[in-house]
């Protein structure tokens, strides 16, 4: 367990917006729609879980940001790691400081503010700053935070790295002497570089190397036009539904369908949350006693006392073929084979 100075330290530079996280699964990213504790972070720090958290808040602000440096046009580890350095230097030159964390593939460079910023300034200025192809993660999309586990293999440390890509044997000095930047000292890189552009030092963009930014899930392309992506297809979850065949599969489906239930949400309910006669289900939060109050739809009534014949209150309402609670893993692979039966064959 991570020491509570330590645990209130990556708190204060990470939890900005509380209200939603990622959390893997194991083979894919969930959403979760509720309260980012200290008992999840501490959960990721010891590595039993990997979430991810969210830059902005509803206000527009936010106190951190990371830029991701990957392969985006099947740049060499090399490469990557030039651009990461020189990035680094161009922040340095206006005395921003930022922080170098393992990525799996790739690294993800850290900035911190020292209170809330408006998202569109800042976004703005961090994008001159970039050497060349990087993700910018400063909005409502989430990334992965720090000193977990790398989704893809936990046997990964993501830790923070010095210059030399090393990483940092003192990991919890490192993040107690992390210091965010303060407001100043973003209004004189603005007007630094309005003032004096040479400072920011950018790779020369060639034929084959452009120059790319992600912002917030949109590509920015320079020297090249923009491709437009295809939609999908909307998904027909009634349909899903009815070509279902095995009741259990049908009901879960029900549930994340009709009910808007979450996987996680499914596979925790006990017969004791259950109201029937009401018509109400009670979902416990992630911490403590809370719970939040759904109306069970009516059609779904008779297979809600199907389920919860002869079982006691502490019992689970659904269970696997092996009589023990489902696998988050399990429910999603439960949907993605029933909205692939409606798919065309080819």
């Amino acid at each position: 367990m991570p020491p509570e100075e330590l645990l209130m330290k990556y708190c204060s530079l990470f939890i900005h917006n509380n209200l939603i996280y990622i959390i893997h699964t194991g083979s894919t990213w969930l959403t979760e729609n509720r309260e980012v504790t200290q008992y999840l972070i501490k959960k990721h720090l010891e590595r039993q879980i990997v979430i991810g958290l969210c830059p902005q808040k509803e206000d527009g602000t936010v106190k951190w940001a990371a830029i991701d440096f990957d392969a985006h046009n099947d740049e060499s580890i090399e490469e990557i790691q030039e651009n990461l350095l020189k990035t680094k230097e161009n922040l340095k030159k206006v005395n921003i400081d930022s922080h170098i964390e393992q990525s799996g593939r790739g690294y993800h460079l850290w900035i911190f503010f020292e209170e809330p910023i408006l998202r569109n300034r800042v976004e703005r200025l961090i994008k001159q700053f970039i050497y060349h192809s990087a993700e910018l993660y400063i909005g409502k999309t989430k990334i992965r935070i720090p000193l977990g586990s790398y989704q893809k293999d936990k046997s990964i440390f993501c830790g923070f790295l010095d210059d030399n890509f090393k990483l940092i044997q003192n990991q919890e000095r490192y993040l107690m002497n992390i210091k965010p930047t303060n407001i100043q000292i973003i209004r004189y890189a603005r007007q630094k570089i309005r003032i004096d552009k040479s400072l920011i030092k950018i790779k020369p963009i060639s034929r084959t190397k452009k120059r790319i930014i992600k912002v917030n899930q949109k590509w920015f392309t320079f020297n090249k036009e923009k491709k437009e992506t295809p939609k999908k297809p909307e998904i027909d979850k009634k349909k899903v539904i009815e070509i279902t065949i095995n009741p259990k599969h049908k009901f879960i489906l029900q549930l994340l369908f009709d009910m808007n239930l979450s996987p996680q949400e499914i596979r925790n309910i006990k017969i004791k949350d259950i109201s029937p006669n009401e018509q109400i289900l009670k979902i416990t939060k992630f911490k403590g006693n809370k719970k939040k109050v759904i109306l069970i739809s009516g059609h779904l009534i008779t297979t809600f006392k199907g389920y919860m014949k002869d079982k006691e209150p502490k019992d689970l309402l659904l269970m696997s073929n092996r009589g023990k609670r489902y696998n988050l893993r399990t429910i999603e692979k439960i949907r993605e084979n029933s909205i692939n039966k409606l798919a065309p064959k080819k």
